[in-house]
């Protein structure tokens, strides 16, 4: 068979394509040139006696590539078992944390719905206090003391829990502190309804107020039987201050046109018409003008005729007694 020509490199795998069409695809797919002595014969017979051998070491390759390969395949196997074996093992775990949580919530829950007074309840701390309580509240005096002392009582026991809503946080923990801040009488006249929420904490259809409020006015009820306002109306109909100290008296009438509900102006008329003479005779005198409806400052002004007044009056007492004093050192 000819080596030279255009066809040599066909010619030579042709001989292969019978048997071994691997082999002729791969001699058609090479780029080296053949030499101009090259044998196709005679290189046809000795890759022939190659290409067993060459096809068992493939085979052999193959065959340890398929053993790596299901080695691998029965490892990835045994990891994914374990994957499934710690997955489902995660789940339980999770499942048992759960219930866990809702066991502890429902004991938290059955804790705080059976508790009576003195037990032990799971709760969350508290917060500091904002507030500080008024004195205590014991219903002495007369009438009218005891219904003044009440009304100033428990305004401020109201400003107690307008500061402090979130640290008094159950009607149970608001009526028992009001009753805290009673004592003697007024604390005897509610005793027996606190004494009954005591017995009966967790039941509120048993308590004799439902809530702060009511028995707020509960109290109200007892200690408010005065119609101040017309009382001090009364009051003021005739107060004047004559020979009274100026400060005590001004106190006084304060406070009564305070509950008599007197406007600016009103405030003003009665503070001038019940001053003593000396002190209206120095507001005929006053050099400027003050606006009939400024009671702060017609207070401030008599404030100040006032002080003026005692010193002067202080000065007139010294001078009184210094020429004796001085005539009993000549002496």
């Amino acid at each position: 068979m000819g080596t030279s020509g255009t066809n040599t490199r066909g010619a030579f795998a042709a001989l292969f394509q019978p048997t071994h069409p691997n082999v002729a695809w791969a001699i058609r797919q090479s780029t080296t040139a053949y030499p101009p002595d090259y044998s196709i014969t005679t290189a046809y017979e000795l890759l022939s006696q190659q290409v067993p051998d060459f096809t068992r070491s493939v085979e052999a390759g193959l065959s340890s590539l398929y053993d790596n390969n299901k080695a691998l395949r029965m490892e990835l196997q045994e990891l994914k078992t374990q994957h499934e074996h710690l997955k489902s093992h995660s789940e339980s775990l999770q499942a048992l944390n759960t219930t866990q949580a809702d066991t502890i919530t429902a004991l938290k829950f059955a804790i705080n719905n059976n508790a009576t007074a003195g037990s032990a309840v799971l709760t969350a701390p508290k917060k500091k206090r904002e507030s500080t309580d008024p004195a205590k509240f014991a219903g002495k005096g007369s009438p009218t003391e005891r219904q003044q002392d009440f009304e100033i009582w428990i305004s401020k026991i109201r400003s107690v829990f307008a500061r402090d809503s979130t640290y008094f946080d159950t009607a149970l923990s608001q009526i028992l502190h009001i009753g805290d801040l009673l004592e003697g009488k007024a604390y005897e006249y509610v005793s027996e309804g606190i004494n009954k929420m005591l017995n009966n904490p967790t039941n509120p259809a048993n308590w004799q107020w439902q809530d702060r409020e009511g028995f707020l006015q509960h109290l109200s009820t007892h200690y408010v039987t005065l119609d101040t306002t017309q009382t001090a109306k009364y009051k003021l109909d005739d107060f004047p201050q004559r020979g009274r100290n100026y400060w005590s008296w001004k106190a006084e009438l304060d406070e009564a046109m305070t509950r008599a509900k007197k406007t600016e102006e009103q405030k003003v008329d009665l503070l001038r018409k019940w001053v003593n003479p000396k002190m209206k005779g120095l507001v005929t005198g006053l050099p400027h003008i003050i606006p009939d409806h400024d009671y702060d400052a017609w207070s401030k002004q008599m404030d100040t005729f006032a002080r003026n007044l005692a010193t002067l009056a202080y000065q007139e007492n010294l001078e009184k007694k210094t020429p004796a004093l001085a005539q009993t050192q000549t002496i």
